[in-house]
């Protein structure tokens, strides 16, 4: 029978809190810190499960402080029903769940619980903490699945170094400093994440953080920015689907890494209702000594009113150009302008209006010495900008992009192909020299060189010097 029992406890893989031997008390202010971690040891042990309770009403499931050493699965009845509180009596600094130093967590699996902190009582501390990994090469980080963070002193989930490939889905944190801290740890994939109510960033991720992935995230109501991004990794951090909105400074903020490394990319995220400590304080994107960013289908809205950002994207300090593709800018967006430095945004600077149009100081732009190709074949100009001004006036201007190169208008395919340049109605077309002199004009009366108005072709003229003489006065060609 001894025998027995033993291979049936070795056998155990799922514990219950409320089992008697943890001796867990139900009851809001009861200290259950040795039940919890006695039943949190006793899965660890055995790569088991944990099933938790559900809290009792309006109550909680109150500690000091928990640890887990290894891999394990702590499975609760919802991330608002299993709710684990710190208790007021904890340390200053206590967390709700500490991973220990140099242990791999990627079997770690925290579902349906809630981990509440105490601030401001408590104003340290965080609700999930990975320290730093310093011995494996690529230490992992755990899986959350529908948790809940919120009023913690310190961060809802820190990341330490080297705590790669995690993966969140549904994390929810408000009222901490950071929603989601990520130091120096690559990988990580977050999906369906709600981050608010944050008093320094929903997302910071302020060192070499690489290749993080945050998809339909809903970012609230920061003290400072939505996202901080500082130096990147291999590889860039990236926002799909993302939401940014009523945040006291910017959306997203980018800094540092001035001459090298992977541009961060946002696509398809939604911009709206930043700088709400003031209108025209803050940008929507503010980049600081950063490489540049990538921003595709990005939209950028105010709807309801002040305050309103400064700028859309506004540049700081030596940053490179920003990738700009696709993105829809409404007129109260912002209060200055789209950008503060114009040539900054390359590639495709397209801002299309709810009205269909193309948004002011859109701009087509190439960098280095690529031009562009407005349609297949060699490209055949510098730059090219197609302009309406507030005065009414509509023109297109080509120039070049370096002072002393000639702009040119080039046939290109068939051989021996015409080069057309057209007016429209009774206008046509006027040749002007560098100061702005028409040297060369014709409309639909006919030809005038060197200012003269234009005229139809001189017709009966004597053939004598009089005659002729005449004739190109008529034209310009020589002076009376």
């Amino acid at each position: 029978m001894s025998n027995a029992f033993n291979n049936a406890a070795k056998l155990k893989r799922v514990f219950h809190l409320e089992e008697p031997q943890f001796g867990y008390v139900a009851g809001t202010g009861v200290n259950n810190t040795t039940a919890l971690q006695d039943a949190i040891d006793a899965a660890t042990a055995v790569t088991g499960t944990l099933i938790l309770p559900q809290a009792p009403t309006g109550g909680y499931i109150e500690h000091t402080g928990l640890t887990i050493s290894g891999a394990v699965t702590i499975q609760g009845q919802g991330k608002f029903r299993s709710r684990l509180r710190l208790l007021g009596s904890a340390s200053t600094g206590a967390h709700g769940i500490t991973f220990d130093d140099n242990v791999d967590v990627a079997d770690v699996h925290l579902q349906d619980i809630g981990l509440y902190g105490r601030y401001p009582t408590l104003t340290s501390g965080h609700a999930i903490y990975l320290p730093d990994e310093v011995t494996l090469s690529y230490g992992r980080g755990l899986k959350l699945t529908r948790v809940y963070a919120t009023d913690w002193g310190g961060k809802g989930l820190y990341v330490g170094a080297n705590r790669n490939n995690g993966k969140a889905y549904d994390f929810e944190a408000t009222r901490c400093e950071d929603a989601v801290y990520i130091d120096n740890s690559s990988d990580w994939k977050f999906t369906a994440g709600e981050f608010g109510v944050t008093r320094q960033y929903c997302v910071n991720i302020p060192g070499a953080g690489a290749d993080n992935k945050f998809t339909d995230c809903s970012m609230w109501q920061s003290q400072e920015s939505a996202v901080n991004l500082g130096t990147t990794g291999s590889s860039p951090n990236l926002f799909i689907g993302c939401t940014f909105d009523h945040h006291e400074k910017n959306g997203v903020r980018i800094s540092g890494n001035a001459t090298n490394g992977q541009p961060h990319a946002l696509i398809g995220c939604w911009f709206r209702e930043n700088s709400e400590v003031g209108d025209g304080l803050h940008a929507q994107i503010l980049l600081t000594n950063t490489a540049g960013a990538v921003f595709i289908g990005n939209r950028f809205t105010d709807q309801e009113g002040a305050p309103k950002a400064s700028y859309v994207v506004e540049f700081s300090g030596t940053t490179g150009g920003v990738t700009w593709i696709g993105n829809y800018v409404e007129g109260d967006a912002y209060t200055t302008a789209i950008t503060n430095v114009e040539s900054n945004l390359i590639a495709e600077a397209v801002n299309l209006l709810a009205s269909g149009y193309l948004e002011t100081g859109s701009i087509l732009a190439s960098s280095g010495a690529a031009n562009i190709d407005l349609k297949p074949g060699t490209a055949r100009v510098r730059a090219l900008r197609a302009m309406y001004v507030a005065s009414g006036v509509n023109f297109t201007d080509v120039y070049p992009g370096t002072t002393g190169n000639p702009s040119r208008i080039v046939a290109n395919g068939e051989t021996n192909t015409s080069v057309s340049v057209e007016g429209f109605g009774t206008g046509g077309v006027l040749l002007k020299d560098g100061g702005g002199t028409t040297k060369i004009a014709l409309n639909t009366t006919g030809v005038g060189f060197y200012g003269t108005s234009p005229v139809a072709k001189p017709t009966g003229v004597t053939v004598d010097a009089a005659g002729i003489h005449a004739a190109l006065v008529t034209l310009g060609l020589i002076a009376a």
